[in-house]
């Protein structure tokens, strides 16, 4: 898995970059979790993005909206704050990345606009794409 990430004023986005099997590996976390998980992020070079992050961290907290989840840029890692139902939103999606369905390149964004979606507030764009 890698984590890339922009933080340009125009373009601020964060990817994060697995196979199918390590999307599912984070689906059945996310459906257990308790607290923290993280993930470590592995070396690649050959992305288009200035940054390569080294955690991915999910944190079950009480205060995000019921069926969001909220996203934090920090120095090394992208953490994404979540409560029971958008960890459980989240792990159903990846659930959906399997080998038989997804090919190389699909990738799902996740935007913050006013008055819709699942993403509280935030600059940032969120995309997970299946290597």
């Amino acid at each position: 898995m890698q984590i890339h990430c922009s933080r340009s004023n125009d373009d601020r986005c964060v990817e994060i970059s697995a196979t199918t099997g390590e999307f599912l590996a984070m689906a059945h976390a996310l459906r257990n979790l308790m607290g923290k998980v993280e993930f470590e992020s592995t070396t690649d070079v050959s992305t288009p993005y200035p940054e390569t992050l080294r955690i991915l961290l999910f944190s079950q907290v009480e205060n995000v909206e019921s069926g969001r989840f909220a996203l934090n840029v920090l120095h090394d890692r992208v953490e994404i704050l979540v409560d029971s139902e958008g960890a459980a939103l989240l792990a159903e999606s990846f659930s959906e990345f399997h080998e038989e369905s997804c090919e190389s390149g699909f990738h799902w964004h996740i935007d913050h606009w006013d008055g819709s979606g699942n993403l509280a507030p935030t600059e940032y764009s969120l995309i997970f794409f299946v290597k």
